[in-house]
Formats: C-alpha cells, structure tokens, sequence
C-alpha cells in the first residue's frame, strides 16, 4: 500500500520508533513514522520519541491520539493481556476516549519500567473505534446513518539499556494549542531516567531555524546543559498569528550517558492555532455535563487553555460544583435565596409597584445603557473575549462556554442574562409577575416575553425576560424561549419535560437544582431532540446536574426525572441562552462530548 510520511511527527525516528498502523491496514516500519494515506487515526508519542529505559529505571509513555474525523468509542482492545504479559510495562492512569476529532484528542499514559534485558521488543496494541457513514443520497444537513467498526494496531519499539537515558518531557501537555494573538509559553524539561549522572546535553538541531520552519514559535538560537544536578530546562514560546496553523517542532539532541558514550534522541512537539468558533451544526451537537466534568476526576491533561493539578480541588464533591456550591440548593438558586414565591424571597416582593425600573433616570439602573447589558458592562465581546483576567487567571478562563466551571460564568444562570439579572424576577423591568402562569405583564395587562436594552447612547440589544413559570403552564408551553425558571414538583416515578425553542444559534445551560436543603436530594436533567432522540444527560450524584450545549436554531425538550437516592422530588429548572452576542467557545477537553444526530 503507498504511504506517506506524516506530517506531524518526526520523520526520521531510532530502531525504537513508534510506528502506527490504521483504518485497519498494517505497517510495520522500524526506523520512520508512516501511516497509510487514508489514515483516520494518528497517534504521537509525547516528548522524547525513543522509548528507551535504563535497567531498573524508568519512563513515562504518553501516547496522543488524534484524528481529523469524528470518530466514537475509541478503545485498545488487548492492553489488558499485553500489559499482563509484559510486567515491565504497566498503565499508569484510566483510558477513556468516547469521541475523537479536531476538538478532543485522548492520550494513553503508560509506563516502561525494565529489569532486564529480555524486557526489550515491541508492544503491538490492537485498537477499534466507530466512525459514522453517510449515504450518499442524504444531503449535508441531515443526520448520519449508520456506524461501522474499524480496528487497526499500534506498534511500540523500546528497548532495555545499560546506561541511563535522558528523556524530555513537554508541558504544557501536547498538542500545544493557543488562541490567536495570545502567547503560550512552552517548557522542555530533561532529565535522566535513574539516579546515575548524564551530561553534556546538546540541541544539534531544530533551534537555529525554529522561526522559520515553524511560524509563530521563537526560542534560543541554542541550548546546552553541561550537568543535571540543577533543572535542564528548555523553553519556547508559541504565538500564532493565523487561522487554522498546524506542525510540529522536531528538535534532536545529543548527550553523554552515565556510562560515557554519546547518545542521539529526538523531540517532536504538535501544535495548532485556535479560533473563536461559532460553527453549529444541526447534526453535530457539541456539550458537556456536570457527569463529563465529574468523569475528569483529579485530571487536568489534555485541557485548554491549561488548568493546574492544584485547582482540581474546585472539582471536589463540596465545592464548586457540588452541594456546597453556588449552583446548589444551598445557594443563590435555591430555595434560601432571593428567587421563589416564599414569603421570604425577595422576588416574591420585587413586582410591579415595589420595583425599581422608574429610579433609571436617576440611578442609571440595571437596564440602562450603565448596567451590566450595556456596553462597559460584562456582558460585551471586549469583557468576554479579550478580558485581562481569562489570560491571567486559570480557574476565570473556565468560566466561559465550555470551560471546566462555565455553569458559574457571564452565560449561564448566574450570569447577567440569568436569574439573577435584571431580566428576572429580583431585576428592575418593572413587569408584574402572574402568579397563575408566571407570565410577566406591563401595566396594562399585556404579557411581556423581551425588552429592548439599551446598549449605548446609539443602539439597544434585545434580550427575553427570565420568568419564574408555574410548572402547570410550562409543562404546557410549546413556544418556550430559552430564558425562564421553573418550581417544580415530580410525581412518583415520573419525569417532567418541558419544550424550549432556541430562536437564535447559541450555548444554552439547563441546570436542576433541588428545592430543598437535605444533600441527598439529587435531581438529573437531560436534554432531547423533539422526536425523543438523547443529546445530553447529566445523572452525577455528586454534583448539581446541568448540561450545556450548542444549540442551533430549533426546538429542544428537557427532561427532569430524580435519582433512587433522593428523598424530595421538589426541584428548579433554570434555562438559560446565551444569546448570538456570546456564543462563541474556544475551550478544549476530554470532557467536551459531540453527539450525532
């Protein structure tokens, strides 16, 4: 079969190569990295190409996995028998890649650990996944139809050595991405793989062009490290300037090891270019759950932009987005709080006559061209896309569509466009809620569903109102916006479902919080199309269920049901849109699913 190199990864590789075979066709190459030309899958080893580990010491094999289609349910069918067979090499962390394309990559982390030199050869790993396929009579828009199975397998060289071995390791995880105009600093780290001494590190190649070869990177025309006895640290920086730039940076070095012969290694680093993206397509639904996020665990690899280890306590079962959180009952959504029809939440007052829309020529109020819809506000594209603090604070990056916390951020219900804002029912639009319906009306009795804000001295936005809905009249509701509360209640073993219509293409959030205060109390919440086809169900019982997700113009209906261990069946479902002003997400991760539809 004719191959071709490819280019992502370093062409010219030692005897301990990784070599890939794919769509189900095997190749076999020892010293280069080939793959078919009709390869769907490619795979990179991270860092140091040669998988090469000194007797007794020890290497870190981090395998990146890719794909520019949209491939489903990807797995490594005999890892569990190789591994068993090869007790030098082990898994050092859970595999899981439900769906591979341009925006989710996985990565196999596994370790090379040999004590002798029989613990040398090659580790053929069997892999199958689900690509969807589309007939040819269908047009574009329209769903795909069938999956197929494919299978293929992975083959990686290693071998055992009497002296140590310096390997490099990459961080942030590869591929490196970064948003256009923004900088990504990119740290090379070297180090022997046992106690013993290594020295005299040399980069022989890569450096002296890098700018060339590579647009966007820049770095020392050099390096060298005559010792490891203090950090060996190399960095790079990288700084797209343009759409859809993609590579990699191939380095070699030379270095003595601890027996005193000289050693060659190579480095190959992906990177591409990010984008604002606004693509939303009817047949290809982008989201994520409070039960993806949970599934992250304590891992952080394979996120942009970057989040430390350290801040993987804000996915603790207490914190961020757990019972003690701001989206829990215990918060500002739950029964406690300003929102609700009990006498002790202010929204209950804030109606009509006791409301403050008529200060607005005085105070410059919520719903002036000074509030938060307006244009110094925070909900404008200079705030959300080029803020200062999304560069400079990791966990505030999260927040926006898409990110790790992005149910706590600028779009969601506690956002300026959420419950809390001055488009619901503690906000300053002066509407009488009715208490029948929960349908806002305007002093003359007319039902009000939006209100023109102004955005400066020369122009308004159109926002909807966020109305606290009786259960009775939403269940009922079949031109639903994406911008209202519910109080609701399920009967025994029942669901309740209630239609919502996206009149624009953007993000909509669905959070279900528990309208009680016990922690046992768990409500899930999914998401349909209209003919009862699943695209998102968040069933954690551990966090507050939400599912977020792109929503091309169109019809939906969600569904709120509650889990065996709930003692209440009292729940609030919060919708919230995000509006074509701020539909636009960059993020990426494991966590991050695409449905097909």
């Amino acid at each position: 079969m004719k191959q071709i190199k490819f280019n992502l990864i370093v062409t010219i590789l030692s005897v301990s190569a990784l070599v890939a075979c794919n769509s189900g066709n095997n190749t076999t190459t020892n010293n280069s990295y080939t793959t078919p030309s009709t390869a769907t899958v490619q795979f990179t080893v991270l860092g140091t190409q040669e998988i090469n580990a000194s007797i007794n010491g020890s290497r870190a094999v981090d395998v990146l996995i890719s794909s520019q289609r949209n491939l489903n349910d990807f797995k490594f069918d005999n890892l569990s028998e190789l591994l068993a067979a090869n007790p030098d090499w082990r898994q050092s962390d859970e595999f899981s890649c439900s769906t591979l394309n341009t925006s989710n990559s996985c990565v196999l982390h596994l370790t090379y650990s040999p004590t002798s030199f029989k613990h040398s050869g090659k580790l053929a790993i069997k892999y199958s996944y689900l690509v969807d396929s589309e007939s040819s009579s269908q047009s574009v828009t329209k769903s795909l139809t069938s999956s197929s199975s494919q299978s293929g397998s992975l083959s990686l060289n290693y071998a055992a050595t009497t002296s140590n071995n310096v390997n490099a390791t990459i961080a942030p995880t590869a591929p490196i991405q970064e948003l256009i105009g923004l900088s990504q600093s990119v740290a090379i780290t070297f180090s022997p793989d046992n106690s013993k001494d290594a020295t005299n590190l040399q980069i022989t190649s890569g450096l002296n062009n890098l700018s060339v070869t590579n647009p966007g990177w820049s770095g020392p025309s050099q390096f060298s490290c005559a010792n490891f006895k203090q950090n060996c640290v190399l960095t790079l920086n990288y700084t797209p300037t343009v759409v859809s730039q993609s590579g990699t940076v191939n380095l070699s070095y030379t270095y003595t090891n601890s027996n005193g012969s000289i050693s060659n290694a190579t480095i190959a680093i992906p990177y591409q270019s990010l984008s604002w993206n606004s693509n939303y397509s009817s047949s290809n639904i982008q989201y994520m759950t409070a039960s993806t996020v949970a599934a992250q665990n304590t891992n952080m690899s394979g996120i942009y932009p970057a989040v430390n280890s350290d801040l993987s306590v804000y996915l603790g079962v207490n914190s961020a987005l757990g019972y003690l959180g701001p989206i829990s009952q215990l918060g500002p959504l739950g029964p406690l709080g300003p929102l609700g029809t009990n006498l002790w939440n202010p929204s209950a007052w804030i109606s009509g006559a006791y409301s403050w829309n008529s200060y607005f020529s005085m105070i410059n109020g919520p719903l002036s061209a000074s509030g938060p819809l307006g244009q110094n506000g925070p909900y404008t594209d200079a705030s959300y896309y080029n803020g200062s603090i999304f560069s400079t604070n990791q966990f505030a990056a999260n927040t926006r569509n898409f990110g790790l916390w992005s149910i706590l951020g600028a779009t969601g219900p506690l956002g300026a466009v959420g419950a809390l804002g001055p488009l619901g029912t503690i906000g300053a639009t002066g509407l009488v809620r009715n208490p029948s319906t929960g349908q806002f009306t305007n002093t003359a009795g007319n039902v009000v569903r939006s209100l023109s804000v102004p955005y400066n001295s020369n122009s308004s936005r159109t926002f909807d109102v966020y109305e606290n809905y009786t259960q009775s009249f939403a269940t009922q509701m079949a031109d639903n916006d994406t911008s209202f509360m519910v109080e609701g209640s399920l009967g025994y073993n029942t669901s309740n479902s209630y239609t919502i219509n996206s009149s624009q293409d953007q993000i909509v959030t669905v959070l279900a919080v528990p309208d009680t205060t016990l922690m046992s109390d768990i409500i899930y919440v999914g998401v349909y199309t209209t003919s009862g086809k699943l695209i998102a169900l968040s069933n954690s019982d551990s966090y507050i269920n939400y599912v977020e997700f792109t929503a091309p113009k169109g019809s939906y209906v969600v569904k709120i049901t509650k889990s065996a261990l709930s003692l209440s069946s009292v729940y609030r479902l919060y919708v919230t849109g995000s509006y074509t002003y701020l539909n636009q997400s960059y993020i990426k991760g494991n966590y991050i699913k695409t449905v097909k539809l």
